[in-house]
């Protein structure tokens, strides 16, 4: 063999080697060519769970068609619309679930049986063979359309999938779902080949938390009958942070799309602190959850669609998260919110990346937390990120993991229960304030009616200098509205200033001495 033959001989073997390795074998992401529609309402359950785990598997493909689930609530038509109007990704709908398998050419089937719980078992391995999940009433229309059966799970559940399948899904993602859920959040199980599973809060559910990785996620939501506390205090002590999106619908084909730089719209100065005056923010309370932000939080005229937006400075919470399971929604929301003298402004939902509680996560799982929330921070336009805990404001080694990281500006801190307990104590942390909330809007809690609110801020010292000059009000986002909001504002004294929080924030680092 010459020279030259030995030169094209190992230059094969190297490309070769460089598509088996892992960084060579990932499909480079485009956005979607066409995106195929279909209404939830003319579908049945089984053919929706059907259709959920197909979307799936064209997300993971990075297929150039891809499917979308149109459920005549909330945003789901508003992001569709804008993928088209800002993305140039073009839609058409159809009423025929079986004509989008036909298209996909996929053709194999993973037969499940409704009621025995076998659904979970079907869309985790849907995810992981790249078969469909289709009920055993559909088999025969699944069979005319030239589908073969690749695995009957009718009767196995979760317990069965881990004890035979757990090295094939991810380590770092797990969804947590109810079976009688048709097709919420399984097209994302299916694409990020993630176990799906509910079990509520028992040994199983603590074994599966605890075989994650390091700061993992957990999507879907939990067993919250005893409370929430019930289920996020095992997965933070597990080092998993839960991202609440049991609701939520089309994150596999949203978490393909591609946008530009994530920017929000106030402006990043700092005003200087007028005298005799009290500062206040109000801060609508919810915003890790996904699936409310997919929702009708877009179009409720209690939250994001109330005419009130924008007659007033508003603090909202933000899953930065949203930057990777749905970019085109979280821009949408930051090219749509209200600027200038009365701003949306958005700020991190508890308790960084997805809901925890810090002073429960092991110590090496936080510190990698806190980094990636940096980073997802700085990518997002973010400052600002909420944190609710138990007992822990001044906890300052905990604060001073997230105060480190140079994209954090400050926390806001809630007490589980109830938000407001710390009446606005302010501990700092490498030279950052840790503000806990003075006041709540919140029905049916004693002091946190909009009179009293309106006769505790009024009464309220007005000096910059003192952490008693600033009041954080955390809104209800399930009992209160943004006119509720508006109520309290109206009525408050003309010595009494409405702030974003970037700007309720950066007045008590300049002004608070501490």
């Amino acid at each position: 063999m010459n020279n030259r033959k030995k030169i094209i001989s190992w230059m094969t073997i190297l490309l070769i080697m460089m598509a088996c390795h892992p960084l060579y074998t990932t499909a480079k992401a485009q956005d979607p060519e066409h995106i195929y529609v279909i209404k939830t309402s003319e579908m049945s359950a089984e053919e929706a769970t059907m259709i959920a785990t197909l979307q799936g598997l064209l997300a993971q493909q990075n297929s150039k068609i891809q499917l979308y689930l149109d459920r005549d609530y909330g945003g789901y038509q508003t992001w569709l619309k804008d993928l088209e109007e800002n993305y140039g990704i073009p839609y058409s709908y159809t009423d025929n679930p079986w004509e989008l398998v036909k298209k996909s050419k996929i053709k194999d089937y993973i037969l499940f049986k409704k009621g025995d719980d076998s659904i979970n078992s079907a869309t985790s391995l849907a995810g992981v063979t790249g078969a469909i999940a289709v009920e055993e009433s559909l088999v025969n229309k699944a069979e005319f359309y030239g589908l073969q059966e690749k695995m009957d799970v009718r009767g196995k559940d979760e317990k069965w999938v881990k004890d035979h399948y757990w090295p094939q899904f991810k380590k770092d993602i797990i969804v947590e779902q109810k079976e009688d859920f048709a097709f919420q959040l399984r097209d994302f199980a299916v694409k990020e080949k993630s176990m799906i599973f509910y079990d509520g809060n028992s040994p199983f559910r603590s074994e599966l938390m605890e075989g994650l990785k390091n700061d993992s996620t957990a999507f879907g939501w939990g067993d919250a009958s005893s409370g929430e506390d019930q289920f996020i205090s095992p997965s933070s002590k597990a080092g998993v942070f839960t991202i609440p999106s049991d609701h939520a619908s089309n994150l596999s084909m949203l978490s393909t799309i591609k946008t530009g730089p994530l920017k929000q719209k106030t402006a990043d100065t700092k005003r200087p602190a007028n005298k005799n005056t009290h500062y206040v923010t109000f801060l609508m309370t919810d915003g890790d959850n996904v699936q409310w932000l997919l929702g009708d939080f877009q179009s409720d005229n209690r939250w994001y669609a109330s005419k009130e937006r924008g007659t007033f400075n508003m603090g909202w919470g933000i899953s930065p998260l949203l930057s990777e399971l749905a970019p085109s929604v979280m821009n949408w929301y930051y090219e749509s919110a209200s600027q200038g003298e009365h701003s949306d402004q958005f700020v991190v939902g508890p308790s960084g990346t997805g809901y925890m509680y810090p002073s429960q996560y092991p110590e090496k799982e936080l510190n990698k937390h806190v980094k990636k929330l940096n980073q997802y921070m700085g990518k997002t336009d973010l400052h600002i990120a909420q944190i609710i805990d138990f007992n822990s404001l001044e906890n300052t080694s905990l604060w001073n993991k997230y105060t480190s990281q140079k994209n954090i500006d400050g926390l806001f801190y809630l007490e589980y229960s109830r938000y407001d307990t710390h009446k606005g104590k302010i501990v700092w942390s490498n030279d950052k304030p840790v503000i806990s909330a003075r006041e709540m809007l919140w029905s049916g809690l004693a002091g946190a009616d909009e009179k009293s609110v309106i006769e505790s801020i009024n009464s309220a010292p007005r000096n910059p200098e003192s952490e008693q000059g600033y009041t954080l009000v955390l809104v209800h986002a399930w009992s209160k509205s943004l006119s509720d909001v508006k109520t309290v504002v109206e009525q408050l004294n003309s010595d009494v200033e409405v702030v974003t929080p970037e700007d309720f924030t950066s007045l008590i680092k300049e002004n608070v001495t501490h």
